[in-house]
């Protein structure tokens, strides 16, 4: 029976492998623990409305056409809007060595092309053992399969107010990644602690988990290691603490600009409920106004 198992997962393996080639498209999985999966103490929305960073790097993605699969055992977002592809390995209350422990797994059912790993906020050790156990079971896991796998491996974001223990834990983490790259692992470090432009005092919801303008500037981190380009800004969450109508009358109202300068637009009507903007401007020295 456990041959047949064997057999079993090894077909289902194969045939999710061919079938993401024949896509062309890249396999991601979000792994990692609540700050991946979406929650925050006395936390009680329904699973569909949790998204993390996830949506705001799906929606950065395909704005730049660049085709993922999200994969992962979790999936959780169903009643965000835009839509986004909600599977994760976001593990509530996990340490890095629970991790460790099912990683192996997590890949057999869902064969992930990079990993995106944000762990060990739960730990409350400086020690990266657990991490490191977790890259050697992705190792073990592509030695077995013939598999190469990215890891894009982060620095983890601190809490409020700011922990000596987990700025210790990071400088751990990226010492032994390092080692490890120098050996010859696929590894990207990346620095979600000081690098992604996260105000502790605004960002953090809880003191330990970001709210949505942090999870969009996780988001760009992930994008840029992902796609090699530059941060894509801010453009989703609500950073500025405006709603959607005032950021499209702002959006509508600038526009113009793009098209004469500011000082030639004689006048402007915004209608933000039909998304239309009609203007005139002048043409200097002639007289004629369009």
């Amino acid at each position: 029976m456990n041959s047949l198992k064997s057999i079993l997962l090894s077909l289902m393996f194969v045939s999710v492998c061919s079938l993401s080639v024949l896509k062309g498209e890249t396999r991601i999985m979000p792994l990692g623990d609540s700050i991946t999966w979406d929650n925050y103490h006395s936390d009680n929305r329904p699973n569909s409305e949790r998204s993390a960073y996830r949506n705001y790097l799906w929606y950065k993605l395909k704005d730049i056409e660049y085709s993922a699969n999200f994969v992962g055992s979790q999936s959780g977002g169903g009643a965000v809007e835009p839509y986004f592809d909600g599977d994760n390995e976001g593990h509530h209350g996990w340490t890095s060595y629970e991790i460790a422990e099912s990683v192996y797994n997590f890949l057999a059912m869902n064969p992930a092309d990079v990993i995106l790993l944000h762990i060990g906020t739960n730990d409350w050790d400086s020690n990266p053992d657990g991490v490191e156990h977790i890259l050697d079971e992705i190792d073990r896991f592509e030695n077995d399969n013939g598999m190469h796998i990215r890891v894009i491996l982060a620095r983890i974001i601190n809490r409020n107010p700011k922990m000596s223990l987990l700025s210790d834990f990071n400088r751990n983490i990226d010492a032994m990644a390092h080692n490890r790259v120098h050996n010859g692992d696929d590894i990207k470090i990346v620095n979600m602690e000081n690098g992604a432009g996260i105000d502790y005092r605004a960002d953090i919801a809880d003191g330990t988990h970001p709210n949505d303008c942090g999870y969009e500037k996780m988001a760009n981190v992930w994008f840029s290691a992902l796609t090699g380009e530059g941060s894509p800004g801010l453009k989703y969450a609500n950073c500025d603490g405006k709603y959607p109508e005032e950021k499209l009358r702002d959006a509508l109202n600038e526009y113009p600009e793009t098209l004469v300068p500011k000082e030639n637009i004689v006048s402007l009507e915004v209608d933000v409920e039909k998304k239309t903007v009609v203007f005139t401007a002048s043409i200097p020295e002639s007289g004629i106004i369009f």
